[in-house]
């Protein structure tokens, strides 16, 4: 292989070494920076009780009804010989559990805990709202109504029931039973999240065991969840209240198409119903906390953008110094002229090097800001939902880290490559100065 000689080929091995190696850095930093995820607590705020609670095989009117699970679509593919995927098609709210849909007059657990209507552990109701409906969230937080209203609904489940006193149970319209108004009760826990799931849900609510039958579905058809807590992977704060088949759930829920598709694979696959209080959130300390959910999509925009640098400049550094390389060996292998323009060939590469380098860094820059603004750390709610976040937390404080360590290992490279060029300069001004004294010594 053909290189230049001495110093010079040293100087370009080790360039070559360091560059590449820090291109693989950034490569590598790309893959660790992960999205932060603050669904919970918006999920949370935006949830209600189950109030005035019924069920409905046709429509709920004037009410809502619950969103079990959302099923992602499936991936339509193109014409052609290459069929490639393209755009996700279907996507469908599982809505209803035997053909019946759960509907319940909608308050929203933000509205009740800024109306004075969710009280610490330990007081009383009192005022307009001075009927217990009893532990409405994970923090043993008490729900206060009025005293005329009913309480939203405690417990649920699929298949039958013997307590007829106090629960509603109709086999023959949905296999599905559910307390009557006369089971509220102080000591009781109100439903705040229904969900179908195959297995113990996780502790990001966007982390949903879902199984997938067909290869074009789209989603990640997890079956494991990821975020691990105090060594445990599920949440246990969900209780299992029965279970309905995969085929059952989406000859209810899906088009005719994707149903004929799907049933080809489904055998008798379950999913459960899971259902759990609301996670608990302190008003004085949500109120102080930097929260606002375009901030989290701003610091996670900004998150996208660093990565999206990392990713571009380690692509452009590799194919950078590889074609710099290729052109180093040939020019060094041919000799005569093309030897001697080797000098400026790096010369022009290290100017190219450090206009790209100086761009890349102002990019990670701008964007480390908007991500290094607001403070992301939440305990405003239970211990293990506090610990959900701290880890959210943990990643915005890599992402952090990770960019300023690219940016230092960016600018370490410019810096080099600045002396290179005025070591180079130097050089070639010493190299003329002498041959002008040379030429006056021969005249």
């Amino acid at each position: 292989m053909c290189l230049l000689d001495g110093e010079n080929k040293i100087f370009t091995i080790i360039d070559f070494t360091i560059v590449i190696a820090i291109a693989i850095t950034h490569l590598v930093f790309y893959f660790f920076i992960k999205d932060i995820n603050y669904d919970n607590i918006y999920d949370t705020l935006k949830s209600s009780p189950l109030f005035d609670f019924s069920i409905s095989n046709t429509t709920c009117g004037s009410k809502y009804f619950n969103v079990f699970h959302n099923f992602e679509g499936r991936k339509e593919r193109s014409g052609g010989k290459t069929r490639r995927k393209k755009r996700i098609v279907d996507e469908t709210a599982i809505t209803k559990i035997n053909g019946n849909y759960f509907c319940y007059r909608y308050i929203s657990y933000k509205d009740l805990l800024y109306n004075d209507q969710i009280i610490h552990k330990g007081e009383h109701c009192q005022g307009d709202y001075s009927k217990d409906c009893g532990v409405i969230d994970t923090l043993d937080q008490h729900l206060c109504i009025k005293e005329n209203e009913k309480c939203p609904l405690y417990d649920i489940g699929i298949g039958p029931i013997t307590d007829t006193e106090n629960y509603i149970y109709n086999e023959s319209n949905s296999d599905v039973y559910y307390n009557k108004d006369n089971y509220d009760n102080p000591d009781k826990k109100i439903i705040g999240k229904l969900i179908l799931n195959d297995g113990q849900p996780c502790y990001r609510i966007n982390e949903k065991l879902w199984r997938k039958f067909d290869s074009l579905e789209a989603g990640e058809g997890l079956l494991e969840c990821k975020l691990e807590i105090s060594g445990k992977l599920t949440d246990d704060r969900y209780i299992k209240k029965g279970e309905i088949t995969y085929r059952k759930i989406y000859e209810d829920n899906l088009s005719k198409e994707n149903q004929d598709i799907l049933f080809d694979y489904i055998k008798d696959e379950k999913v459960s119903l899971f259902q759990r209080q609301f996670l608990g959130i302190d008003k004085e300390c949500n109120e102080k906390a930097d929260f606002a959910e375009e901030i989290i999509e701003q610091v996670n925009d900004n998150q996208s953008n660093i990565k999206l640098c990392l990713l571009v400049e380690s692509i452009l550094l590799i194919a950078f110094w590889f074609i710099l390389l290729v052109v180093t060996c040939l020019f060094s292998c041919l000799g005569g002229f093309f030897k001697k323009a080797l000098g400026i060939i790096q010369l022009i590469s290290n100017l190219l090097l450090i206009v790209l380098l100086l761009t890349f860094i102002i990019c990670q820059g701008v964007f480390l800001m908007g991500i290094n603004t607001y403070d992301l750390s939440y305990d405003c709610s239970d211990s293990i939902t506090n610990e959900v976040f701290h880890k959210e937390h943990d990643n915005n404080l890599k992402a952090i880290l990770y960019t300023g360590v690219s940016i230092c290992l960016d600018a370490f490279i410019l810096i080099a490559h600045v002396i290179s060029i005025l070591i180079y300069r130097s050089r070639a001004k010493s190299e003329a100065e002498s041959s002008e004294d040379f030429k006056k010594m021969e005249n």
